[in-house]
């Protein structure tokens, strides 16, 4: 079951530079997984013992766990392994923090939620 519960404001860095800031996107919550679209975007986040970030949209999925991350261009259904240097993520109150880097990246990604 999944039940819509409020709000949440994404901002994403890449390389150091802002390359997404939506806020107000309504959010579901299934269990411990966190669901919301942008756009064409459809996004999951959960966050256990294991953290598990999917970004999918009509041609690609974006996997990234604490040990597995891929890209797969699901009109040619091919897949490309992709190298993590590191992860992590911080939880404060209302907010949850993931930065991760790359091996194809020059500095690492952050992906700020705001929960309100």
């Amino acid at each position: 079951m999944i039940i819509i519960e409020n709000f949440l404001n994404l901002k994403v860095l890449k390389n150091n530079k802002e390359s997404i800031l939506k806020n107000n996107v309504a959010y579901s919550k299934n269990f411990d997984k966190i669901l919301f679209e942008i756009e064409e975007s459809k996004y999951s986040l959960a966050i256990t013992d294991l953290i598990e970030f999917i970004k999918e949209d009509k041609e690609t999925l974006f996997y990234l766990s604490n040990n597995k991350c891929y890209l797969k261009l699901k009109n040619e259904n091919i897949s490309f392994d992709i190298q993590i240097e590191k992860i992590a993520i911080i939880k404060d109150n209302n907010k949850c923090i993931l930065k991760y880097k790359l091996e194809s990246d020059e500095e690492e990604t952050t992906l700020e939620i705001e929960f309100f």
